[in-house]
Parts: structure tokens; C-alpha cells; sequence
């Protein structure tokens, strides 16, 4: 790689920082891959793309009172059609569950388990052998096991740009804008950066996958063709319609139908053994900092909740929390 290219990798990833702050500020709940996992698959002509993963969040306490734990498996499918040599459909359908343990706190569970089920159909035009495009829009279903799941659906659209220079270097963006559960439209931009640098380092902005969440990140690691080691630092927000019937976590407090939202900040590690065929092995650990809980009610608001019980408080923050888990990923 050129002198010229080392600058403009540089460059891209101080800028990288810039709008990801922007990005975590927005905090929007994009649950999905990143686009250059696609033009991937599709360089190793692999139609299908499988993965799954396992996560334990251990115990943490909140600051007020009690403490919890999580447990999360996502799954992702993603399949891709050539429509014509520089036109392709891709699919990406994700499900995610997390399951809470809540113990010692004064209301009992603030919630139980949470799903979210999310859909992306998109196209990406490869322009010429430096360019291509990509949007489409986004269809997403958040709610804990019993709630009105019609309450919990948002939507909105992705569309980015890519330009690759050569494979150790491509730089682009994505906006998303999305629709969130009894909140306001959110609109944040995603730096998507790769550069290969030095002997076998790798940055990367984006949507880099750790383990069981996704989230807005930045990561850097090191590595050969058959293994790596990375670490990086993601913002993760999960936002979902809490049960139709009112909440053990506090059964006066007008959480009928309200809205729960999580999180953090995790910091991780971790180390990717590539086994060949476009299979993939991770094992990640990490831990999970500025985490906060809440609990709004069925119009996004407090104010039900804190008329009913004035001694109620439905936002908390939560200790660092320990994380670790790991996924497999298949390509066929």
C-alpha cells in the first residue's frame, strides 16, 4: 500500500472518532451487520451466511438498589442474490433474546425476557472497482414476552457509501435513520473504515461484531490468516415495549404497556480463530461501562410512573459488568 493510502487511513480513522460521538450521542438501536461482511461473502461466493452466539452479562449492582444479571443468544441468517455482474439483494433477518435475572431490588424484576427480531433487505451497487453504494430500509420488533408486540415495532432506512482503495484500505459512511419506540426519530451517521496497516494490524469503524450484541463501535486488532486478536469499544442501546399487563417491578407505578430501555458501553477483547471455508470461531470477554436502566411509561414519559409511586425511581445506573461468551459463523 502507498505512502498516500497509509495517510488516508489515517486520516479516515481520526475522523472515525468525530462522528462516533455523534453516533453514540443519537443512540439509536440498529441491530445489524455491517456492510462490508457482504462484499465478503460475496467475494468468497458464498451465498448464505449463519452465525450464533452465546453471551453472560454477570451480576452488577444498580445504584439505588438490587443488582442483575443477563443472558443473550443471537442468531443472524443472511442471504445474498446476484441480480445482475454489480447488482445484488442482500437479506439479513437477526433475532436476539436476552433473558434478566433481577435480585434484591425493592419492586422485584424491572422486566424478564426481552426479544427483538430484526429484518434488512437491501441493495448494493458496485459502482465500478472502487465504489459502491447500498441502502434499504429496516424493520424492527422489540418487546418483552408478553407485550403488545404491535406497540414494539420501528422502522426507518440505512444508505451508505464505500470506496475501497485495495483490500487493506476502504473508507466510507452510512446514515441511518430510524424510528424508536415512543421516542423521536433518530438519525446518526456510521463511519465504516477498514485499514490494514503495519504487519498484519487492522482498524475497523462500524458495526463490528462482538459476540451475542451488536452496537456503534471502533476495534483494532492483530492477526494471520488463521487467527486474530482484536479489541475494541462499542455503544450498545437496547430499546423495547415492556408487557401489557402491569410490571412486577412495580405494580402501581403505571407501567401498563411502557417502554424499558437498556445501556453500555462494553470494552472488550477478543480472539478469532479462522478455520477455513468461511467458517469462524469467537471467543470475546469484556466488560460493560456507563450502563443505565429505564423505564418510561406507555407515551415515553415518566409522569404516569412517578404520579403513581413518587418513591419509585425508573432510572438507575449499574456498576461496570463483566461479559464474556462466544460465537461460531458459518458462510456456505
Amino acid at each position: 500500500m502507498t505512502v498516500n493510502a497509509h495517510i488516508r487511513g489515517l486520516l479516515a480513522a481520526l475522523l472515525t472518532f468525530g462522528a462516533a460521538a455523534t453516533t453514540f450521542g443519537q443512540a439509536i438501536d440498529v441491530v445489524t451487520s455491517d456492510p462490508r461482511e457482504n462484499e465478503e461473502q460475496t467475494a468468497e461466493h458464498k451465498p448464505f451466511r449463519l452465525s450464533a452466539a452465546y453471551a453472560h452479562r454477570f451480576e452488577a449492582d444498580l445504584n439505588k438498589n438490587g443488582k442483575f444479571s443477563v443472558d443473550t443468544t443471537r442468531i443472524e441468517f443472511a442471504s445474498q442474490t446476484e441480480l445482475t455482474s454489480s447488482l445484488w439483494w442482500d437479506n439479513l433477518v437477526g433475532y436476539e433474546f436476552n433473558g434478566y435475572d433481577f435480585s434484591n431490588t425493592r419492586r422485584g424484576s424491572w422486566w424478564k425476557d426481552v426479544h427483538f427480531l430484526t429484518y434488512i433487505p437491501s441493495l448494493r451497487w458496485q459502482i465500478d472497482k472502487h465504489w459502491s453504494v447500498f441502502g434499504g430500509p429496516v424493520l424492527q420488533v422489540a418487546g418483552e414476552s408478553d407485550a403488545d408486540w404491535g406497540d414494539g415495532v420501528s422502522g426507518g432506512a440505512i444508505v451508505g457509501v464505500l470506496w475501497k482503495h485495495d483490500a487493506n484500505l476502504s473508507v466510507g459512511g452510512a446514515i441511518a435513520g430510524l424510528t424508536r419506540i415512543e421516542d423521536k426519530f433518530g438519525l446518526a451517521p456510521i463511519p465504516l473504515v477498514l485499514w490494514r496497516f503495519g504487519n498484519g494490524w487492522v482498524f475497523r469503524s462500524g458495526v463490528p461484531d462482538f459476540g451475542a450484541r451488536r452496537g456503534f463501535g471502533v476495534e483494532i486488532g492483530w492477526g494471520t490468516d488463521s487467527f486474530e486478536i482484536a479489541g475494541g469499544l462499542q455503544l450498545q442501546q437496547r430499546r423495547f415495549r415492556l408487557d401489557d399487563d402491569v410490571n412486577s417491578a412495580s405494580p402501581q407505578a403505571g407501567q401498563r404497556n411502557g417502554v424499558g430501555q437498556e445501556r453500555s458501553a462494553p470494552v472488550y477483547g477478543k480472539f478469532t480463530w479462522r478455520l477455513g471455508g468461511g467458517t469462524e470461531l469467537d471467543l470475546f470477554a469484556g466488560v460493560a461501562f456507563a450502563g443505565q436502566l429505564k423505564i418510561e411509561d406507555d407515551d415515553g414519559h415518566r409522569n404516569k410512573i412517578e404520579a403513581a409511586d413518587p418513591t419509585f425511581d425508573p432510572k438507575q445506573e449499574f456498576d461496570p459488568q463483566p461479559i464474556l461468551g462466544s460465537r461460531i459463523r458459518f458462510l456456505f
